[in-house]
């Protein structure tokens, strides 16, 4: 396969510096135009294949995300820039099953697959000499309304001992099986991070932070970049809001939450609250006898358990209810009005970016009707 490449610059993203730390996990978060998903396709994905006709995993949060659009994307990406076209070749009719293999010529390039497969499924689908796994968009805008699936990082830490056995060139010499997420920043709170316990505070522009198993970069595009999109995008010149997003890389929908590191020392535990395995504390100011419309008086924190013994702990769903906790009823949600009404007057602040997409779950899990 000849890997000859044409109109590819050294002005976008190149991924050295972060593949030379050589960690299993590997997290590009950037502001847009910066090239990181054709990297992954192009430097990443389709040179390997050429070189040793090892195939990639590419994940896709649902089965409806799979689409002869995307499938034609990567293809018209890959052909941008290869001197010799290639065609990809597919089984359309196995784009609803939310598995799907993408050949070149007879060689296996690519199988797609959606997490949100049975997990049966999904272990039934050995793939064999596998290189990479690519998981593009894996931060979502919750405030358009996407939402991550239930136990989202569980799955996919399935999905990954499933596939990893199969991660070598010859089967008596086993690889780390690399993965690289991909995403905007439309918030630094995602369940990856969490899992992997990203200090999210760290992560700064032009950075990379690492661990023992994983990395995260923050892209930046270069001066020389940033001044040839200015000139063409006319879009950044009456909606600055968006422009701090998709050129500067600031999370957008981060941007309003009060973050304070500390808890008052006169402030006292109110409620704890158990949602998605980790334990939500909650506390107000006990000198407060009025209601100050703007002013502080609750901050939150997350943390991964609960030591006391005399306090009820609340929770809304079966799976996060274990001992010493109690699965709230309708009567019980008129225990948090005065934590609705801090979070609906932005009287309450939080020690992280996490507590607070936290306390918004329990704000619409309490509602009264």
């Amino acid at each position: 396969m000849n890997y000859k490449l044409k109109n590819y610059d050294d002005l976008h993203y190149d991924g050295n510096n972060l593949d030379s730390l050589n960690k299993p996990f590997n997290f590009i978060i950037s502001e847009r135009e910066l090239g990181k998903t054709t990297w992954a396709w192009i430097k990443k994905a389709y040179r390997e294949f050429c070189k040793t006709k090892r195939p990639t995993l590419v994940l896709r949060r649902r089965i409806v995300d799979i689409t002869e659009v995307y499938i034609d994307s990567i293809n018209a990406t890959i052909n941008a820039f290869q001197e010799e076209p290639v065609e990809f070749k597919y089984r359309r009719g196995a784009i609803k099953e939310g598995s799907i293999d993408i050949y070149i010529e007879d060689d296996l390039f690519i199988r797609i697959i959606a997490l949100s497969n049975p997990m049966q499924r999904i272990k039934s689908l050995r793939l064999d000499r596998i290189k990479y796994l690519i998981f593009d968009e894996f931060i979502i805008n919750t405030r358009a309304g996407e939402k991550y699936l239930t136990d989202e990082t569980f799955i996919f830490k399935e999905l990954y001992n499933t596939f990893k056995r199969f991660c070598y060139d010859t089967p008596d010499k086993l690889e780390i099986l690399k993965c690289y997420f991909l995403g905007n920043p439309y918030s630094m709170y995602n369940p990856y991070f969490v899992w992997i316990g990203v200090n999210t505070k760290d992560l700064k522009p032009g950075t990379i932070t690492k661990d023992k198993t994983w990395a995260v970069e923050c892209g930046v595009l270069s001066d020389e970049l940033r001044a040839k999109i200015l000139a063409t995008n006319p879009l950044y010149e009456f909606d600055d809001g968006y422009k701090k997003y998709a050129f500067f890389g600031q999370a957008v929908n981060d941007a309003n939450i009060q973050i304070a590191e500390k808890c008052p020392e006169k402030f006292k535990l109110r409620h704890v609250i158990r949602i998605e395995s980790k334990y939500l504390y909650v506390y107000s100011d006990a000198s407060d006898s009025g209601f100050k419309i703007w002013d502080f008086t609750m901050w939150a924190c997350v943390r991964d358990s609960y030591e006391g013994q005399n306090r009820a702990i609340f929770c809304f769903d079966f799976k996060d209810l274990v001992n010493n906790t109690i699965l709230m009823s309708k009567e019980d949600k008129m225990r948090f009005n005065y934590f609705r009404n801090c979070l609906r007057f932005r009287r309450i602040r939080f020690e992280t970016i996490e507590a607070s997409y936290l306390a918004e779950q329990i704000y619409l899990n309490t509602k009264n009707n």
